[in-house]
């Protein structure tokens, strides 16, 4: 879910004078202004009751700390955004996820009054459009009788994510916001801040993080017991909480560990929460579940957090147990290695692993919790695609990708669907001229330009989802921990 975050509006700029100097006039209390400001409270996270901090200075500089059953921080340092997750493992943000932060900052703050580089203002009625350097829009309506901002609203890949400002209270020399409602997928997280004062200033950097729930087995083999259903999937066989329950398709592209309901109900895995899970065909509603030990090959994580989410239809379809998922939590702790025309799994200590001989490593950038790296298309168009062992196929253009570049002009396509969590999504399928990954060029492969309104391939940062058939001429190596792929052309 995402953050409540606030900061400190400085000044009137000369456009835009009318509504901004009203809100601004609303708003403007006259106090001594505050170097640092700390605010403290409760909230509702990820549908559990919680504690926040949220310190916060100009430039940019926040700390905003979840203290709950679900726990989560985010920062920034000025220039670099920040998150560490439920399990407290630190990532840096970017794409989608540094902008939310931004469109949270820039409302919370009535930064928007005085606007950072390359954001533009304007304003219609009683609404106040924010647009972001990447053309995210945000729309901030104000009351025309109070003159405070009411609710922020802006699309994102889970839908239209809305921000409820109220309760204005001085902080500093301007009323803040000291309770905020964010709904996201449905769900609604809120933040009731009770205090609020000027504090020393902390760090704001990035914090460093030591593994402290995995553990690797030096006498057990690296390499995992790994088959390849009909449908491409590969899957692995973990034990959870010592017990054999099915089979888990090894997924990078998903940003937790999943489990099956019936599953967890057999093993009686406490319920925590509620998550939306955004998925190819939109955004679905789910409670986590508490596991306690995910033992696969060499590696044992404890006390973790899974999703739930009905795994079915493999049951139905294919006649094989499907349990769960392998997600971010495990790629995160490990070095994982995948041959997919071999379906050859290998699961490595990152402390103790070494690449071979002449390999190099490629550095990557989280979208979410899925690994992205560049790669380039016919008419050299070079972007960053979600690397998803996952996904099937060749590559997905998602569907902002495919309007923008105008993919689908003078193209000859049929209509096809993509299909994933959440349901199904409107798609076309149609040749390319070449794809370039990793210094190796597909000629003339086939590729999905998807049509989708929301969920995953509606991902206006990412150009699109590389799948398994262009991994196949490599060894992937998998090293979310230290944010790198390394993809080794087979001899």
């Amino acid at each position: 879910m995402l953050p409540f975050i606030a900061g400190l509006a400085i000044a009137l700029p000369s456009v835009h004078k009318d509504l901004v100097a009203d809100v601004r006039n609303a708003l403007y209390v006259g106090g001594t202004a505050w170097k640092s400001t700390l605010f403290t409270g409760k909230a509702t996270y990820y549908g559990e009751p919680s504690t926040f901090s949220f310190q916060f200075e100009p430039g940019g500089k926040f700390l905003q700390s979840v203290k709950g059953p679900l726990g989560e921080s985010y920062g920034s340092d000025g220039t670099t955004y920040w998150q560490t997750d439920r399990t407290g493992a630190p990532r840096i943000l970017h794409f989608e996820d540094q902008d939310l932060q931004q469109a949270f900052l820039i409302v919370q703050t009535n930064g928007w009054i005085n606007p950072p580089e390359g954001v533009m203002v304007s304003s219609e009625g009683n609404t106040i459009h924010v647009t972001l350097p990447t053309g995210l829009q945000e729309d901030l309506d104000i009351d025309p009788a109070t003159h405070l901002p009411t609710v922020a609203t802006f699309d994102a890949s889970p839908g239209k994510i809305k921000i409820e400002l109220s309760d204005w209270r001085p902080a500093g020399e301007w009323k803040m916001p000291y309770r905020t409602q964010v709904t996201t997928g449905g769900l609604t997280d809120t933040f009731q801040a009770e205090s609020a004062k000027e504090a020393a200033s902390p760090d704001y950097s990035v914090p460093q993080w030591t593994t402290n729930n995995i553990s690797f087995d030096p006498t057990a083999s690296n390499v995992l017991e790994a088959k390849k259903l009909s449908t491409g999937h590969i899957i692995v066989h973990p034990l959870i909480n010592g017990k054999d329950v099915g089979w888990f398709i090894l997924d990078s592209g998903a940003d937790i560990v999943v489990i099956d309901p019936a599953i967890a109900d057999a093993l009686k895995l406490p319920k925590v929460g509620m998550l939306p899970l955004v998925g190819v065909g939109g955004v679905i509603q789910e409670p986590f579940r508490t596991v306690s030990q995910l033992k696969l090959g060499p590696a044992t994580l404890s006390n973790t957090q899974c999703a739930e989410l009905d795994l079915s239809v493999f049951r139905r379809v294919f006649g094989i147990n499907v349990a769960g998922i392998i997600g971010f939590d495990l790629f995160r702790r490990s070095i994982i290695s995948v041959d997919f025309d071999k379906t050859a799994v290998s699961l490595y200590d990152p402390t103790k692993f070494t690449l071979p001989s002449g390999a190099e490593w490629i550095e990557t950038q989280f979208s979410t919790g899925n690994i992205a790296l560049q790669a380039k298309m016919e008419g050299d168009r070079t972007g960053w695609y979600r690397l998803d062992t996952g996904a099937m196929g060749t590559v997905q253009f998602h569907s902002p990708y495919v309007k923008k570049e105008h993919l689908l002009e003078g193209r000859e396509t049929v209509i096809t669907q993509e299909a994933g969590a959440g349901g199904t999504s409107e798609a076309r399928a149609g040749r390319i001229a070449w794809f370039e990954l990793a210094g190796h060029r597909f000629e003339n492969p086939e590729a999905v330009f998807s049509q989708a309104t929301i969920g995953a391939f509606n991902d206006r940062y990412l150009a699109g989802n590389i799948g398994q058939d262009f991994m196949k001429p490599f060894t992937v190596y998998f090293d979310f921990g230290g944010s790198r792929v390394a993809l080794v052309p087979k001899n």
